[in-house]
This record gives C-alpha cells, structure tokens and sequence, in this order.
C-alpha cells in the first residue's frame, strides 16, 4: 500500500489462477471496495496492469484518498471474497 497525502491511496495486487483462468483477467476497479472504520465505502478509481500472462495478472489499485481513517478493510470478490484489513492507529 502507499499513500499520496491528498491524493490517493494504491494497492499493488498480485493475481495468480491455473484453475479458473479468468481469475488472471478481473478488472479489479468493478469487483474492490474500500471500507473505513465508519463503514464509508470507497469505490476504486482505476484498476491499472502492470503485466500479465495466461495465468496471471499485477497491477495498481487506486482509490480516492481517506480522511486520516484509524482502520480500513480492503475487500476483493476474486471470485470469491478475499478481505484484508488494516489498523493504523498503532
């Protein structure tokens, strides 16, 4: 994760499928959502690629910047759902 102070925060993401091939080829910005602690979601900005083959794919997810959240809860529907949380108040 990094983030660009009143700009946007990006996730690289890393996908790799040799069961379900499209799995390789989601466009992450319809199936990601940005949760705070307050339950405001956030919709990504874009999903960009960084590269891909058959198999796999890597690349950039953008959101629009948080006001200073004290916990966020990315989640992936990949296709099933894949949750990562954050608290960063420590």
């Amino acid at each position: 994760m990094k983030c660009y102070p009143h700009k946007e925060i990006r996730f690289e993401v890393s996908m790799e499928s040799f069961q379900n091939k499209s799995a390789a080829r989601l466009d992450l910005a319809k199936t990601a959502m940005l949760v705070d602690e307050v339950e405001n979601a956030y919709a990504p900005k874009r999903w960009k690629v960084i590269s891909s083959s058959e198999y796999s794919q890597k690349g950039e997810l953008v959101f629009p910047i948080m006001a200073k959240p004290k916990k966020m809860k990315l989640s992936l529907f990949v296709p099933d759902e894949v949750i990562l949380e954050w608290d960063l108040t420590l």
